[in-house]
């Protein structure tokens, strides 16, 4: 196949709206064990399934848990500045419905 062929049934977020979207953590609350953050979509990638509508892509929300299990790690290590990376081993996620 060429990228004639191939391009009218692949994905255009993930051939470059992907790269549209951008977020930002707004506020965090640590409770024992317990994290709860705020967040913003600051820009995001609409496409022609979307009609008007926004969905929440499992890229964004993998960056930002990601960024969140960082800063957790280094909280939960009394570390006022990031000195470790933080690799994943598994990952599960499941959802009632989409967001």
């Amino acid at each position: 196949m060429t990228p004639k062929d191939f391009l009218k049934i692949s994905s255009p977020y993930l051939n470059g709206g992907v790269k549209e979207d951008c977020w930002e953590i707004l506020e965090i609350e640590i409770l024992e064990d317990i994290l709860k953050a705020k967040l913003r979509m600051n820009s995001t990638f609409v496409s022609l399934t979307d009609a008007d509508a926004f969905h929440l892509t499992i890229f964004s929300t993998s960056e930002f848990l990601s960024q969140l299990a960082i800063i957790y790690g280094h909280i939960w290590n009394w570390l006022t500045e990031k000195t470790f990376k933080a690799w994943v081993i598994e990952s599960n996620f499941s959802y009632k419905k989409a967001i």
